[in-house]
């Protein structure tokens, strides 16, 4: 059988690392076009045309402000901005909310969703200390929460096994490319 739609090459849509920037900077003071250098590094233009806004700085060249581009100001600029692309997690800022849901579920037996309905429609906490149910079956999953699956009766009862589908499928017949050339005259 032949691959002719392999995806072993240089795939798109991908980050640029140092060595990329640093041989666009070269290119850009060599008066290159973005569209060349596009091409030789298997990017999109637009990535490029990024790169140049993020990386580019306002320099004094002979008394005259320029704006040029620096891939180590690039690199600066991409790493503080991976640095802020992520949610941390909010549980140390909500710990009194925290403690009131392990209360209501431990006495009371609610469940996380009553919990966080309950705190909602009763306006108990500000929204900016709370967090939404998912988020707190995921610190849950974690092991974040002192709460105990056993506390919880709907994560017990329920199954976590995923349906197995059978190995003896009865199979119905040949398939098509199988068939010997005759049938098709």
């Amino acid at each position: 059988m032949d691959y002719t739609n392999h995806n072993t090459t240089l795939r798109t849509n991908k980050h640029l690392n140092f060595e990329e920037r640093f041989y666009v900077e070269k290119r850009i003071a060599a008066g290159d076009s973005v569209t060349a250098i596009a091409t030789v590094l298997g990017r999109s233009r637009t990535t490029i045309y990024t790169e140049l806004k993020r990386g580019s700085v306002i320099q004094i060249r002979q008394g005259k402000a320029r704006l040029v581009y620096l891939a180590d100001s690039g690199q600066l600029t991409y790493e503080q901005q991976c640095r802020g692309s992520f949610n941390t997690m909010k549980l140390g800022s909500i710990e009194s909310f925290i403690l009131w849901v392990e209360e209501k579920v431990f006495k009371e037996h609610w469940s996380f969703d009553a919990a966080v309905g309950y705190a909602k429609r009763q306006r108990i906490f500000a929204r900016n200390e709370m967090v939404c149910t998912k988020t707190l079956y995921n610190y849950f999953h974690q092991g974040l929460l002192g709460v105990k699956a056993i506390d919880l009766p709907l994560v017990i009862r329920r199954s976590l096994r995923k349906s197995v589908s059978s190995k003896y499928k009865r199979e119905l017949g040949k398939s098509i490319e199988l068939h010997d050339a005759t049938i098709e005259t």
